[in-house]
């Protein structure tokens, strides 16, 4: 659940790395479109979002299967939706280092240029070992959805009513 500051695009999102090179690297490019590039061991794919509005909060997801197959869906606040599927190989290890924008540049030395470093807002994310069926991505995507974009009703609220644990 992310929404990018307008006025400061290109701007990098999220960044998870494997120990062998595979990547995700999830950007919002000058026109405001969502980007997911995806790098494999022997192969990389880039998926760019039509008409989604990177700039106003969205929802987003990459799902990259065990056979290759990679999924990039979005949607944002006025309901305009993508989903965009390309092929790469899958990462023979974890994806386990994480960033949101880059904190430094590639070599670890510097402070990164203003399109590598993450302007706007980060909600939540959420990252699984395996990917998940259809039914469970579009479950918590209209969760998400509903609790950030739509107004749902605060956590806070919520224990307070059920009584859930903190």
């Amino acid at each position: 659940m992310t929404e990018a500051d307008g006025t400061k695009l290109p701007t990098r999102i999220l960044g998870l790395n494997s120990e062998k090179g595979a990547s995700v690297v999830v950007r919002v490019d000058d026109k405001k479109n969502l980007v997911a590039e995806i790098k494999g061991e022997s192969a990389s794919a880039k998926i760019v979002s039509r008409d989604v509005n990177g700039a106003s909060p969205c929802v987003w997801t990459v799902i990259w299967n065990a056979n290759g197959a990679v999924e990039f869906r979005a949607k944002d606040a006025d309901g305009r939706g993508f989903s965009g599927t390309a092929n790469v190989d899958a990462p023979r290890s974890p994806l386990f280092q994480g960033s949101i924008g880059r904190a430094t540049t590639a070599d670890g030395k510097a402070t990164p240029p203003g399109p590598e470093q993450f302007n706007g807002f980060f909600a939540e994310l959420l990252v699984y070992a395996s990917a998940l069926k259809v039914d469970q991505v579009q479950l918590l995507e209209g969760r998400l959805r509903d609790f950030y974009i739509q107004g749902g009703a605060s956590p806070v609220k919520d224990r307070l009513k059920t009584k859930l644990p903190w």
